[in-house]
């Protein structure tokens, strides 16, 4: 209780502060031993404990407008870093606690509505780089997510993402043209050691050593499959046992163990029938006798043979 003139008078409310030094929060001449948190003393913001202010309190406090971080007694509402107690690790800004994580976090969190990079428990306002959290992987620019950035990003280990409004698009795998270069992405990610298959809206294509060239004409092997290239560009997968004529890039050409015979003159099947191919292709415009090297004749209309 807190007495005027020798009584109780159940009507103040305010501060009182003894003789030595020692501040109570009162209501109604009753001291608030209820109380605990951040409260503003003498225009002041103080931590008070059961009722009592703490002059020499560093840590954490609340109140109605949010979690405090109180320093020597005060909450000077200066104060951004981070407050470690124990394994925790209090984000502030403005002396305020916006978010309370394990100390040895490193992840994308937003801070004051605004999304940063935590590394061990702290904010780096200055991060330029790449960082994750659970709703995707970002580029975070001078210390935040701007959700603006699209385009490619090079870390300084040398390893490129592809961005899109700030996020990595690691659901994307495929060609895509970087840096003026056709590259394989994985992930969102560019391997500039792969090689193999990759697909865009304009096709599937070979890549080799990280580079679709556009100039590769060829089969690539791929365990039981042969992939038949022209210009970079797979037109056909067949077995590579296979020996048929197929159309490649608009031309039926004489396919042999799964490669393309560009030289070949002799006779071919398929199941549209057998044909007369000449230097390489199919082209529809023979008509007459054909003898090959064993001697056989076949009759030939329009390249095709007559049986």
């Amino acid at each position: 209780m807190a007495y005027r003139k020798g009584k109780v008078t159940f009507n103040y409310t305010g501060n009182y502060t003894d003789k030595y030094g020692k501040t109570y929060i009162i209501e109604k001449s009753k001291v608030k031993t209820d109380y605990t948190g951040v409260m503003k003393i003498n225009n002041i913001w103080r931590m008070v404990i059961n009722g009592i202010v703490d002059y020499n309190y560093t840590g954490t406090g609340t109140n109605n407008f949010g979690t405090w971080y109180v320093e020597n007694g005060v909450v000077d509402l200066k104060y951004t870093g981070t407050y470690y107690e124990g394994d925790k690790a209090h984000i502030v800004e403005g002396s305020k606690i916006y978010v309370t994580i394990n100390k040895n976090t490193t992840e994308v969190i937003k801070i004051n509505d605004i999304w940063r990079m935590i590394i061990d428990g702290t904010v780096d306002y200055n991060y330029t780089g790449i960082g994750k959290n659970n709703l995707g992987t970002w580029l975070i620019e001078k210390g935040k997510v701007t959700f603006n950035y699209t385009g490619n990003y090079t870390d300084k280990d040398r390893k490129t993402y592809v961005i899109e409004k700030s996020k990595v698009k690691t659901d994307y795998t495929g060609v895509m043209k970087i840096n003026n270069i056709w590259r394989m992405v994985i992930n969102g990610i560019v391997d500039y050691n792969y090689t193999g298959t990759g697909t865009n809206n304009f096709g599937t294509w070979y890549v080799e050593n990280g580079v679709v060239d556009l100039k590769y004409t060829g089969t690539y092997y791929e365990g039981d499959k042969a992939h038949i290239v022209e210009g970079s560009k797979i037109y056909v997968t067949v077995n590579k046992k296979t020996t048929e004529v197929i159309k490649i890039n608009g031309i039926w050409r004489m396919i042999i163990d799964g490669a393309v015979d560009y030289n070949y003159t002799g006779i071919g099947t398929n199941n549209l029938g057998t044909w007369l191919i000449e230097n390489g292709k199919v082209t529809f415009n023979y008509t007459g006798n054909y003898t090959d090297k064993s001697g056989k004749v076949y009759k030939v209309e329009k390249s095709k043979i007559v049986l």
